[in-house]
């Protein structure tokens, strides 16, 4: 497995040395073995599970990022093969592995943001003010911008080739996913019977070779489906933990608990220290991830770590995610609201509780967004996304979430995990995607074919609660109708009167770390230095921050989730300051 690479040409000189030097150092910190190779006039940094021998002169070279097997559509994946100066690019569906390039000065691209951003000499002067504005709205890039005006990302589902020589750019859209009617008119319990087939196929297919499966379980529907073709394999169960972490009395304990005992598998309860946000830990995610870090939270790390210290797992133990199941399922059509053809995207996916951190007017007194018409453009970008799938409108909606919050929000999970222990994402398959794409808009509609299938083929799974869909969830409408009152409640700051087990944990955690390790959990936001000064000033200064950041301390979550956007955009900028 190949977790990085960076790529230059080779008359590059001492800014594209930066790049291969990060993920030299990449690969050190994290056990990887480091490569760096010459093909023609281009030179290759990879870290990766073996060494790469650099190909004869004249000869094609080529190395596949992410879990790939006989077939690339086995799981997530990034391809790259190069000839005559040329880079070809392929990627699954989602685009799950981003590819970041500039060509100024010379092109350069890498997954690794920081990588780009270094070898291009980026500085504080290449913010961009429209593309940071969508960033802080959304907690995600939109389309194909970063936070810097001369540094993109390649599209999802796509063949990409670069020219070295010229930087000539040039992109065709593969059309993996595709819209049909398949399944439209069958009887409901047998579009269900189709799923249940189709979930068995991929988790057998994707963990029947491994030693050992972990497997972290929620409340949520992925982990679950996961688990429940588990259930059925008895030498994959055998061979699988469940982990959760969360307060003891939490609703993701209390029904992961109950779950893995209804599969049958082993399950523990990971008590997590909340000491993620440490300064070395906020580096070490800083520079895989840079200014396309966002608010997920970072104490997946820990988990694993805790997993590792206290549970036995082996050396081979690879860990499976439910990456990219709810989506393509669903999930997220009723709360999108895309009814017409000229709904808003940007409202739309304001939707989204993430969209609700920064209020639209106090981003709009910040100097940096001075005369900018940010939200127009944050539209035609969502509209690039939603008009490029040839579908139903529902089927539309579904892939624009895929290729928008999807692409930059949950894929944070295995690219974070991806470093420390191999990961298997059977759900991550264009032929799950298009099972979704063909049935009925009514069983699309909230993952109704998901839930019809636990009925059907689970029914003592599905009566432990989810948190998943909130009132419509499986589990009986009774706790539902609490889960949504507990909701509310948490809102209007009344969660201490909401029971335990059906409080949120995540902004726990975090709020945890943060007074465990107070201001440093924000570096380098407040760091005593001219850029960082320079930087604060564009979003209204550092009393501002500092302001922000007593809230948070005070328990104040959006707060919190207001600074760790901004606090992605300064790593890149602060780590240019020490000669990486």
């Amino acid at each position: 497995m190949n977790s990085a690479f960076f790529l230059s040409m080779a008359n590059r000189g001492s800014s594209a040395e930066k790049g291969h030097k990060h993920i030299a150092d990449l690969a050190r910190r994290y056990g990887f073995c480091y490569s760096k190779v010459g093909c023609g006039e281009i030179e290759i940094s990879i870290a990766g599970d073996t060494p790469i021998a650099s190909p004869a002169k004249t000869q094609p070279f080529g190395f596949v990022l992410g879990r790939h097997g006989d077939a690339l559509t086995q799981d997530r994946f990034l391809k790259v093969d190069i000839q005559d100066n040329k880079i070809r690019l392929e990627n699954d569906y989602s685009g799950s592995i981003p590819v970041f390039y500039a060509s100024r000065n010379g092109l350069v691209l890498s997954n690794i943001e920081p990588a780009v951003f270094h070898a291009s000499d980026g500085c504080l002067e290449d913010l961009d003010a429209a593309n940071v504005f969508g960033f802080l709205k959304f907690n995600h890039f939109i389309w194909d911008e970063t936070a810097w005006s001369h540094i993109h990302q390649t599209l999802p589902d796509s063949e990409t080739i670069f020219d070295a020589r010229t930087g000539k750019v040039t992109s065709k859209y593969l059309q993996t996913v595709k819209s049909s009617d398949a399944l439209v008119g069958m009887e409901d319990h047998r579009v269900a019977e189709h799923f249940y087939e189709l979930n068995a196929d991929l988790v057998n297919q994707s963990m029947a070779a491994d030693d050992e499966i972990i497997l972290p379980l929620s409340s949520g529907y992925d982990s679950r489906l996961i688990l429940a073709a588990i259930s059925e394999n008895p030498e994959i169960a055998e061979k699988t933990k469940c982990f959760t972490y969360g307060a003891p009395g939490s609703i993701e304990v209390h029904a992961a608990r109950a779950l893995s005992r209804e599969a049958n598998v082993y399950w523990s309860h990971i008590d997590l220290p909340c000491q993620f946000l440490e300064r070395d830990k906020l580096s070490d995610i800083g520079d895989v991830f840079g200014a396309s870090l966002h608010m997920h939270g970072m104490y997946q790390l820990e988990f694993w770590d805790e997993i590792k210290a206290h549970h036995g797992v082996s050396d081979t133990a690879v860990l499976t995610s439910g990456f990219m199941t709810g989506v393509p399922a669903g999930q997220h059509n009723g709360l999108l609201g895309i009814t017409r053809p000229d709904t808003s995207l940007v409202k739309a996916m304001g939707n989204f509780s993430q969209s609700k951190v920064w209020a639209d007017e106090d981003l709009l007194k910040m100097p940096i967004f001075h005369n900018t018409d940010a939200l127009a453009l944050a539209e035609s970008r969502f509209h690039q996304a939603f008009d490029r799938f040839d579908g139903e409108l529902h089927q539309k909606a579904v892939m624009f979430d895929v290729w928008t919050r999807q692409r930059n929000f949950i894929s944070y999970y295995p690219r974070t995990f991806e470093w420390l222990v191999p990961t298997r994402s059977p759900h991550m398959r264009a032929d799950y995607a298009n099972f979704f794409m063909s049935i009925s808009k009514e069983m699309l509609f909230n993952r109704k074919a998901v839930e019809m299938m636990f009925l059907n083929h689970y029914p003592a799974m599905s009566k432990v609660a989810s948190n998943s869909n909130g009132f419509f969830s499986l589990g009986g409408g009774t706790k539902n109708l609490i889960f949504l009152a507990s909701r509310i409640m948490g809102k209007l700051g009344l969660s201490a009167l909401v029971p335990e087990s059906y409080r949120g944990q995540a902004a726990d955690f975090d709020l945890r770390a943060l007074r465990h390790s107070q201001e440093t959990s924000l570096y380098p936001l407040f760091e005593d230095n001219n850029l960082a000064i320079e930087f604060a000033a564009q979003f209204g200064g550092q009393d501002l921050f500092r302001g922000e950041y007593q809230k948070a301390f005070n328990g104040g979550i959006k707060s919190y989730e207001k600074l760790i956007s901004l606090q992605a955009l300064a790593t890149n900028l602060q780590a240019s300051t020490k000669g990486i």
